[in-house]
């Protein structure tokens, strides 16, 4: 791989051993899959980093690099850990909470911004054309395929070096030659809603795999438009989606294979939807728009019922704008419960439900894999009559 004469100081150790396992990392791998350079990058996110999924292993590899004085170069965020740090939710395995805590600090040692939420477009928006280390896959694809900026599906420890050195190998979906449609996809429904939008992004992940879709479909708001794209990136590798209309690049269709998706093609199960233990919005994370349109629910349809829970799960960002516009105080008010920092997909649920109901495609997909939850899949208003007994 060729490197700059900056790029060789840094993989010789000239700044330090932290940035020196960084840049041979990177390059070891970018030469793995044919990389003839590296790139800059403006910005990193780092995932999988609950106790849950990384472990004493990986606790151990951070808290090594952070004592050997690795610093982040660009700005760089954080996806969601295993618990709500601002307040008990969800009952943790004994020393879970103090060695996820010892994770935070690594980074924070580091200089990475505490965000703790997979929408990390809501803390900082990169600008198009921009190249950018991600690491979680609804992300990704939403960075992708809406705000035009690039990354591949970077896993959680090669965003964490890229960060630290400003650089990731130039393949996949940094290259223009690789970002162009596989297959054309005509969806032939009706309105979609969140719910609907969540199965259609499984449908598309698992005809696509890891190709890239051209997607002609009805207009749907951003809600549902990040669902979609979630939801296709867990049933999938999919790391790019052209949704005509919404993504900003160019792309030639002619050629591409064409499949038809109709409303035969879409099934999820919503039979026990009313009789879940646990509500849930907020996967991506939700947005101030969700958190609006969800109040408007609860004030048209009452508050949650005895015996059952509604949560919404956000990052620290978003909760602050809802608590200085006052829409977080009155979503409490009618028994919602604002979880932060978490969500029930990376947090160590255990068995304390055993049937959740969600308007998120990749929760469906992933809740029952990860905890063997029933889960149930409803429309955010859905969610909220359900919840209400309304």
């Amino acid at each position: 791989m060729y490197l700059t004469k900056d790029e060789e100081k840094v993989y010789d150790g000239e700044e330090g051993a932290a940035s020196q396992k960084a840049m041979q990392v990177i390059v070891k791998l970018g030469e793995a899959v044919g990389a003839e350079r590296l790139v800059s990058i403006t910005n990193a996110h780092a995932s999988g980093l609950s106790y849950n999924n990384i472990g004493d292993p990986g606790m151990e590899f951070l808290e090594d690099l952070a004592n050997q004085g690795a610093r982040a170069k660009v700005y760089a965020t954080l996806n969601p850990i295993g618990y709500d740090t601002t307040k008990e939710v969800i009952p943790l395995p004994e020393g879970f909470a103090e060695k996820q805590l010892r994770i935070i600090n690594a980074f924070r040692k580091m200089g990475f911004n505490i965000t703790l939420s997979c929408t990390p477009y809501y803390s900082k928006m990169p600008a198009y054309g921009e190249h950018i280390a991600w690491g979680e896959s609804s992300a990704v694809i939403y960075a992708n395929s809406v705000v035009g900026a690039r990354t591949n599906r970077e896993g959680g420890p090669l965003s964490v070096l890229a960060a630290l050195v400003g650089k990731t190998y130039y393949s996949g979906l940094h290259i223009d030659e690789n970002r162009k449609p596989s297959v054309e996809i005509d969806v032939e429904l009706g309105k979609i809603d969140d719910a609907m939008a969540g199965a259609l992004g499984l449908k598309i992940g698992e005809l696509v795999k890891d190709g890239i879709p051209f997607i002609s479909m009805p207009k749907v708001g951003d809600t549902a438009l990040r669902i979609m794209l979630a939801a296709m990136a867990a049933s999938g590798s999919v790391g790019m989606a052209f949704v005509k209309g919404v993504t900003k690049e160019r792309a030639d269709t002619s050629g591409l294979e064409k499949i038809k998706i109709g409303e035969k093609d879409i099934s999820m199960e919503k039979s026990i939807g009313q009789a879940s233990e646990l509500y849930f919005v907020g996967c991506p994370h939700a947005s101030i728009e969700d958190m609006r349109d969800i109040l408007k629910y609860f004030e048209s349809y009452g508050s949650v019922s005895k015996g059952k829970r509604f949560w919404i799960t956000t990052g620290s960002d978003v909760y602050k704008a809802a608590a200085q516009e006052g829409v977080a105080e009155r979503l409490m008010k009618h028994g919602v419960e604002i979880i932060v920092d978490t969500c029930p997909v990376v947090a160590p649920l255990g068995s304390m439900f055993k049937s959740i109901a969600t308007n998120s495609g990749k929760s469906f997909f992933y809740l029952s894999r990860v905890h063997g939850t029933s889960v149930a899949s409803m429309s955010a208003e859905e969610l909220v009559r359900a919840a209400t007994g309304k």
